[in-house]
């Protein structure tokens, strides 16, 4: 069986073409016309395109071809530019079920939480107005973010506007969701995509040492490392705690249930960062003299036995000083 007659088959096209960078589909669609109309032209041929990293203008013309507009289903986008326009674009003019925008920048949160609001939440307030069985009138227009009023509400069943096919998102990252620091929007911003039945990567993280502050969420991200001493892996935590947990030297991390209070790494030296004490053997010492801890490696001047600043004041202490 050739080539061309492998890929006319739906099941091994559709298969197949998530695995392809689009690199990949491009080169293989010039190599002859008849592969070209599978993987350009043929509807349902391209259902999946991870387009992280690529230029705006890559972007822009990859979404302009029609087997894209028609087929296309999970989109990544992750790292691009994105403005407003695109991002209504994407919502309105494309049938996906998920788009993942981590780390993207451009968009606002403002024309998220509309867009949410206008095809998600009051669709859904308008079925219920105009339902018979219903007394219900209410709508959910108002922005939690903006604090301004969103769209009027439709009158009419042919005003309502239709719901997109979006049914997850990925926006974990970036300026607007940040894994380094607190968001406060999180919280509010996930509350707001549960009502319109929106999946969102943006949870709390699992195990933040101290306790989870009430003004925001510290954003957990999927951890693939296991835990030295009970072997699991299934714990999301946030950055912080990744970097708290994990010893630099050794590469041993440990769950929040083993070591709920971070005591199996300290960090002793910045440029060491966290370690654990058996990495700490040698190279963390104490001065005979001044009894202050020292790293042995990093600390320039030191000797086995005193710190720099004795070693170079032959055992004065830094108490004189």
């Amino acid at each position: 069986m050739d080539l061309v007659s492998l890929m006319s088959n739906d099941i091994i096209l559709r298969t197949l073409t998530p695995y392809l960078p689009l690199s990949a589909l491009g080169n293989l669609a010039r190599t002859c016309s008849s592969l070209n109309d599978i993987l350009l032209c043929r509807p349902g041929a391209i259902h999946e395109l991870d387009l992280a990293f690529y230029s705006t203008k890559t972007v822009a013309k990859v979404l302009e071809m029609p087997v894209v507009r028609s087929s296309l289903r999970v989109l990544f986008l992750d790292s691009c530019f994105v403005d407003n326009e695109g991002l209504k674009s994407l919502f309105i003019e494309y049938k996906l079920r998920h788009l993942s925008l981590c780390a993207s920048y451009g968009w606002s949160l403002e024309c998220l939480t509309d867009l949410i609001e206008k095809y998600y939440l009051i669709s859904v307030s308008v079925s219920v107005e105009l339902s018979p069985s219903s007394s219900l009138s209410s709508s959910y227009a108002t922005s939690v973010f903006s604090g301004h009023s969103g769209y009027s509400t439709p009158t009419t069943e042919d005003d309502r506007p239709s719901r997109p096919s979006i049914k997850s998102l990925g926006l974990l990252g970036g300026p607007m969701f940040p894994t380094t620091s607190l968001s406060a929007t999180a919280p509010v911003f996930v509350e707001l995509a549960t009502k319109a039945g929106i999946v969102t990567d943006l949870t709390q993280c699992q195990a933040h040492f101290p306790a989870p502050s009430p003004a925001g969420w510290f954003l957990a991200e999927p951890n693939a490392r296991t835990c030295h001493t009970c072997g699991r892996a299934d714990e999301n935590l946030c950055l912080r705690c990744l970097v708290l947990r994990s010893c630099r030297g050794c590469q041993k991390f440990w769950c929040s249930k083993c070591d709920p209070t971070v005591s199996r790494t300290r960090l002793d030296c910045y440029d060491c960062g966290p370690t654990c004490e058996t990495c700490k053997l040698g190279v963390a010492n104490f001065c005979k003299f001044c009894k202050a801890k020292y790293c042995r490696v990093h600390q320039e001047g030191s000797t086995d036995e005193y710190c720099d600043w004795c070693s170079s004041r032959g055992g004065r202490s830094r108490h004189l000083y």
